[in-house]
């Protein structure tokens, strides 16, 4: 948008000049001079190096509209217009600038847990440096990070930036307000009936309720995992359709985030964090039968052998595709690398049953 306001600005500025000559843009006009206005921290020769409209030729908007491009393209200017200024003989173009400020230097406020060294070495953007939006927003990221490892949860950071004393350049300030530092005081199921509260809190290897000496620390990815493992215990134990705030282990990854954001509840007046989720562990599944279909590689025989989980009782759809693909592999080995192994399931759900029925797309050998 902003390169886009640049090149209207070159047409309105020069129609706006024209009348005063009497005659409308047209290749019969020759450009007298052209000059670059505006930079601070560049000279003007550095700015005439990329634009390739000259002196004594005349006027070609194509290479205007794309000398505009190319300023653009040194990634050191906030807006860029084109004038056309009547002069003796033809016009003269005015390439003016507004450029990206420097930086001189960062300050930081609000921060008391954290000093202003450690917070610096978290700004991606440097002094003497042109100023970056981006880098900026990295930077708030980066030292609110480093916050909520420190358990200052409630952090919230913002910047800013004021001119200094330098001509073009600019102190940014990042303000930092810490909140209080809060840990995982409490993780409250329901729902559960077969697995005991402990028993689920227990597949959460990494996301502990608080102690007097450890635990408690809020990790938003961590806690992800931490709850797809609550699910693969239930998988494990015949539980194929448990679901955990609404979603089965095959659905859950594609909405762990916002399982998190949901079941988490920051309680600052208490200094406290709380998650809260519920459960459906559905019917326990037993094992009923495995059919294969589609095989001439291997014999049936063979392939049973390689698939361990056909014989146990309680269903267990993890060790099922641990053990399909060690049949992958087997036709991998023998050259067969895009063989599908392709598995269906059908529940009974009237009496707690699952066969199993694979079908095996060999392919030809690589």
């Amino acid at each position: 948008m902003a390169f886009l306001r640049g090149i209207v600005a070159f047409f309105l500025v020069f129609s706006a000049s024209i009348p005063v000559c009497g005659a409308e843009p047209s290749p019969s006009m020759k450009v007298i001079e052209v000059k670059v206005k505006g930079q601070q921290s560049l000279t003007e020769k550095q700015v005439l190096a990329v634009i390739r409209q000259r002196e004594n030729e005349f006027l070609n908007l194509g290479v205007v509209n794309e000398d505009v491009r190319r300023i653009w393209g040194m990634g050191l200017f906030t807006d860029v217009k084109v004038q056309a200024e009547p002069m003796a003989g033809g016009v003269r173009l005015v390439y003016q600038v507004l450029e990206r400020p420097l930086v001189k230097e960062f300050r930081f406020f609000g921060n008391k847990e954290i000093g202003d060294g450690t917070l610096k070495d978290k700004v991606t953007l440097k002094a003497d440096e042109t100023y970056d939006q981006g880098k900026v927003a990295e930077s708030v990221k980066a030292i609110e990070a480093l916050y909520k490892d420190k358990n200052y949860y409630a952090v919230q950071v913002s910047s800013d930036y004021k001119n200094s004393s330098d001509a073009g350049k600019i102190i940014v300030n990042f303000r930092v307000n810490e909140g209080i530092r809060m840990k995982i005081q409490k993780i409250l199921v329901s729902g559960n009936k077969e697995f005991t509260a402990n028993k689920i809190k227990g597949q959460m290897k990494d996301t502990k309720e608080a102690t007097l000496f450890w635990g408690g620390s809020y990790d938003p990815q961590k806690i992800e995992g931490d709850l797809e493992n609550v699910l693969k215990a239930y998988v494990r134990e015949g539980f194929a359709k448990a679901k955990l705030e609404g979603y089965t282990l095959d659905e859950f990854g594609d909405h762990s985030k916002e399982v998190v954001r949901k079941i988490t509840e920051f309680n600052e007046p208490a200094r406290e964090i709380v998650l809260r989720f519920s459960v459906e562990e559905g019917r326990r599944y037993n094992f009923h039968a495995l059919t294969l279909k589609g095989e001439s590689v291997f014999s049936e025989k063979e392939l049973l052998n390689l698939i361990e989980s056909d014989d146990q009782k309680v269903f267990n759809k993890e060790r099922l595709d641990a053990d399909f693909q060690k049949v992958r592999g087997g036709y991998a080995s023998k050259g067969y690398i895009y063989a599908g192994v392709n598995p269906s399931y059908v529940y009974d759900d009237e009496r707690g049953e699952v066969s199993v029925s694979v079908d095996i797309s060999e392919g030809s050998k690589a």
